[in-house]
């Protein structure tokens, strides 16, 4: 069947997961956080899925990419509705976020690679399964904690501990972008030779 990876059990995770953050968004504090939480769940777990099962797909990555990044659009504005100061300053974070990731991804793409497979040593440290979960669950843990901020008391503490996760992301977000602009540029030099 020539749609069947429509079908594996990882993107259907996605599905899913992508179904619960829309629902989240029309939630607010404890619910919202539940249903969050739940897609940042489903993330972990569609990733296990895909290599226990052997349905690791090019369709699979974009989803997970895709979903990932709509994620963190999510959290974000909601932080900033709570705390609007922060709005442009969320916005950088956003931009820097898609920016990058986009320009990584197609990348990757272009040069016929899985997205984790990096030249850059950083990278290749960052993106090792253990210390890519990690770093991703303190980020989500920084987000969550920052969108409490506003109805719980004293999760300041834990936003300063999270950020520094926060914070690493983020300067791997510059390496990744600045790596991937210049493999775009070899890349745009090979094609115009053709």
């Amino acid at each position: 069947m020539k749609y069947s990876a429509l079908f594996f059990i990882p993107n259907l995770i996605c599905y899913l997961r992508f179904i619960i953050l829309i629902v989240a968004i029309f939630f607010e504090k404890s619910t919202f956080i539940l249903f969050y939480s739940i897609s940042a769940i489903l993330d972990a777990l569609d990733g296990y899925s895909a290599r226990k099962l052997n349905q690791c797909t090019l369709l699979g990555s974009i989803l997970d990419m895709a979903i990932d990044r709509i994620s963190t659009v999510i959290i974000l504005i909601k932080i900033g509705n709570n705390i609007p100061t922060l709005t442009p300053y969320l916005s950088v974070c956003i931009s820097i976020d898609l920016l990058s990731h986009f320009l990584h991804f197609s990348s990757s793409l272009l040069q016929s690679i899985h997205h984790k497979s990096c030249k850059s040593k950083i990278l290749e440290i960052y993106y090792r399964r253990r210390i890519l979960f990690l770093i991703c669950f303190f980020v989500e843990m920084f987000y969550i904690c920052c969108y409490c901020t506003s109805f719980i008391s004293r999760m300041h503490f834990f936003c300063i501990f999270f950020g520094i996760f926060w914070i690493l992301k983020t300067f791997l977000h510059f390496i990744q972008m600045i790596n991937a602009l210049k493999e775009l540029a070899i890349i745009s030099k090979q094609k115009k030779k053709k």
